[in-house]
């Protein structure tokens, strides 16, 4: 029993918590939005003096510009509503969010308790047939798609193309809708046919708009069949068939919520099952095993939202954010034989990131998760992770961005397709693809990136990077030391297409691998539309987290 001492402090301590969190819902009390007008320019503004004669007026005369009606839905709050910054600024971000809105701010202008709101809109260009083209640690792959962003200025996109990467190739059809029938809920389809099996999705979800959301939901179906590919010392040593269907429901809603941060819990079922067949590489005597997994799962989530809002990051001059306030999310789940599963067994993940600030244009985010599965035989498939970004404008120069990037991730009693991978596709730049495969990984990146032209002829912005890489990835049971660290550098240029919808960041980079071995070339070559490390981790990305 508690006693009364404890008591009276775990009431004062509640209490002064419940006064804090209502305090700042009600900051902003008493104003209220007056008019909001909406200010909307073409993907090429013509009253900017470059950009009001041909082309640039030819492209404005073809492209569909937004429905101002699909802008308006956007905004979280309106004329009569009580002024609230939060709501203001949230709103400002989902707009540029999506890919046909090239940049938008919401101006302010007050009159005593009354704040008008000007919304700027500026559209991205959104038809196009995109082609891409990626060569990396020795292999070459390359899509082709005919993309169609904003169907009708309605905000619906429809793209169609086929694909030729590093393990298959495969033709697709990719269909989404952000606001069904002008609701709050999405849908989204995806269906491939690939040489080696097929790949469809499909999901609606009524999504959180804001930590003020009340509820949300979604429910997902997903039928995969593909080759799984096993590496080791960047060579396939193994091939089978893997055929996933998965079927998730998840609802939620707030406990408590403010303008700054919100406590959610949300319920579920996770279904999935997986089977496996010999490929010829592989006998059925070392197949992973069939697995049926039937999950009743609940999720708690506690968001705060510390925006910083910034451009010469990863996409030059446009606008980014990200949300350095803490986000913590736990998800237990239960799967039994009584419902069809294969095993009695606890299915539990924590992730956790949060942001740190260090002065103007200077921020970290970190990352972490772990995950497990835990039966009356023991615990397997856990997997523990940590990751960190780092980013500083003006490091040597005013136009001059420093990006260093941290990694370490482990894994223990791992399925047989899950496998942590790190090579000249995702990390290490000088290497092979899927040049090093274990379950315990470290990987450091640096890069300076300088920024040398801004939208020229109004199309392209242009910058140069030098930058160093370091990481291994362990096999089971080799022991872990920083000699085994693979080092290369290496140099490159940045062409950032700011006006597409799909604001590709085209890189060329040349790096040399600094440990001499039969994983690395004198030089490798680079092409890419990707990030070449981000937030989450790379050593993951071929990782099976289901």
């Amino acid at each position: 029993m508690v006693s009364g001492k404890r008591g009276e402090a775990a009431i004062f301590l509640a209490a002064l918590l419940a006064i804090a969190w209502a305090a700042e819902g009600a900051a902003s009390a008493g104003a209220r939005i007056g008019s909001v007008s909406i200010r909307q320019s073409s993907v090429f503004d013509e009253k900017i003096p470059g950009e009001s004669k041909p082309p640039y007026t030819w492209a404005n005369a073809v492209h569909i510009l937004t429905r101002e009606k699909i802008i308006r839905r956007e905004l979280l709050a309106g004329p009569g509503d009580p002024y609230d910054e939060y709501l203001i600024e949230q709103s400002e971000r989902n707009l540029r969010a999506y890919d046909f809105v090239k940049d938008a701010r919401i101006r302010e202008r007050r009159r005593g308790d009354r704040v008008d709101l000007e919304v700027a809109v500026q559209d991205a260009w959104t038809t196009d047939i995109a082609p891409s083209f990626k060569r990396s640690g020795g292999r070459t792959g390359w899509s082709l798609f005919l993309r169609e962003r904003n169907l009708g200025g309605h905000g619906r996109a429809l793209s169609m193309g086929y694909s030729h990467g590093f393990e298959r190739q495969g033709r697709s059809v990719v269909y989404s809708d952000p606001r069904v029938g002008g609701s709050r809920f999405s849908l989204g389809l995806e269906h491939t046919n690939f040489n080696d099996g097929f790949a469809t999705v499909a999901t609606v979800e009524r999504p959180l708009y804001s930590l003020l959301t009340p509820y949300f939901l979604k429910a997902s179906w997903r039928h995969f069949s593909l080759l799984h590919h096993v590496y080791e010392l960047g060579q396939e040593t193994a091939l089978f068939q893997k055929e996933t269907r998965q079927v998730e429901v998840l609802g939620g809603r707030s406990l408590a919520a403010t303008n700054r941060r919100a406590l959610r819990l949300a319920l579920g079922f996770d279904g999935v099952g997986e089977r496996f067949e010999s490929s010829g590489t592989v006998s059925s005597g070392t197949l992973p095993p069939e697995r049926q997994r039937s999950l009743p799962k609940v999720l708690l989530r506690f968001t705060e939202s510390d925006f910083v809002k910034e451009d010469y990051i990863n996409q030059f001059e446009r606008v980014e954010d990200f949300n350095l306030g803490l986000d913590l999310s736990v998800d237990l789940g239960y799967s039994s034989r009584r419902l069809g599963s294969t095993l009695d067994e606890w299915v539990a993940a924590l992730t956790a990131s949060r942001g740190l600030r260090f002065g103007p244009g200077r921020f970290c985010i970190f990352k972490g998760n772990a995950a497990f599965r835990r039966s009356q035989a023991g615990t397997r498939q856990a997997l523990h992770s940590l990751a960190a970004n780092y980013y500083h404008k003006g490091f040597l120069a005013k136009r001059n961005t420093l990006v260093a990037h941290g990694e370490a991730a482990a894994g223990f009693l791992l399925d047989p397709e899950s496998q942590l991978l790190l090579g000249g596709s995702n990390g290490l730049r000088g290497y092979k693809v899927f040049a090093f495969s274990g379950n315990r990984s470290i990987l450091v990146n640096a890069e300076s990136r300088f920024h040398i032209v801004d939208d020229w002829l109004h199309l392209v912005s242009i910058g140069a990077n030098v930058f160093w890489d370091a990481g291994f990835v362990w096999p089971a049971g080799a022991p872990i030391g920083p000699r085994d660290l693979r080092h290369d550098a290496g140099m490159g240029v940045r062409f950032g297409f700011t006006r597409s919808a799909t604001n590709p960041t085209l890189r060329l980079e040349w790096a040399r691998a600094l440990n001499a071995n039969d994983l690395a070339r004198r030089w490798v070559f680079t092409l890419s539309t990707s990030l070449a490390f981000g937030q989450e981790t790379n050593a993951l990305s071929k990782f099976d987290l289901e």
